[in-house]
């Protein structure tokens, strides 16, 4: 029976390589394959004749925003990329807090039961308090979901989580509903397709934007021990971003 062998230093590497390059040429034939996908539906938006008079606005409209438009995609991508941040490094995070898997099992199933129990009934809360306090609520709930990060306690994880879970069912939810109830407040509620179509876009290069910066923030400086009960900077940095960006979205927020 052969007895296996360990990869030497060299052969490790160049795996590695071949995984990189392999990686970077599938990204690039994504991306050149989305970029055509985008282009002949432009084209057969604007063939004459076709299904394109929503086409050719919502087009338009993506050169000349209109103010509401402008205000809500700025608030959204703001919002949204304060919940991109926190993603790439959770796991790490908890793992470098002597958390097993078990443990981190446990940290993720509450925060999407607290996001699954509070996104039953959130909807009717925000029409009858208002949906820009809940917005605004959204921001003060995910500021102190990211602060417990730096504590490595599991309760104080937990609460995190917790918090964390319920932040993102508001995400999810008033934030549409508020655009929704000021186009049609305004009169504006033509503009409501094309400008969830451009949040979605908006959203997907937030998410590649998010994680770069949190890989940024990550490689400045090692983790360290600020005082026996609070941790800063290393895995902790994309959280401390996520709450400059949460900062920023309350202003947009009480500014619109």
């Amino acid at each position: 029976m052969p007895i296996p062998t360990q990869a030497t230093p060299d052969e490790q590497t160049t795996s590695n390589s071949l995984t990189s390059a392999g990686l970077r040429v599938l990204f690039i034939a994504l991306l050149a394959s989305t970029g055509l996908l985008y282009w002949l539906a432009r084209r057969r938006a604007l063939r004459p004749g076709g299904d394109d008079n929503s086409e050719r606005k919502s087009d338009r409209s993506w050169c000349s925003l209109h103010p509401l438009q402008r205000r809500y995609l700025i608030v959204y991508v703001l919002a949204m990329l304060s919940d991109w941040l926190q993603g790439p490094y959770v796991y790490a995070l908890y793992e470098s807090y002597g958390f097993d898997r078990h443990q981190n099992a446990g940290l993720f199933v509450c925060g999407f039961a607290s996001s699954m129990l509070l996104g039953t009934f959130i909807g009717s809360f925000a029409d009858r308090c208002g949906r820009k306090r809940f917005c605004l609520l959204y921001c003060g709930l995910y500021v102190l979901s990211c602060l417990t990060k730096h504590v490595p306690s599991y309760p104080v994880l937990m609460l995190g989580r917790l918090l964390g879970g319920m932040a993102t069912s508001l995400l999810f939810s008033v934030f549409d509903a508020w655009f929704i109830c000021e186009a049609s407040t305004t009169n504006q509620a033509d503009l409501i397709p094309s400008t969830f179509g451009i949040a979605v876009a908006l959203n997907s290069i937030t998410a590649i934007v998010a994680g770069v910066l949190a890989q940024a923030s990550v490689s400045i400086a090692a983790m360290q021990a600020w005082t026996p009960f609070f941790n800063v900077a290393g895995y902790c940095s994309p959280f401390d971003l996520s709450i400059i960006s949460l900062l920023f979205t309350a202003v947009g927020i009480q500014t619109t």
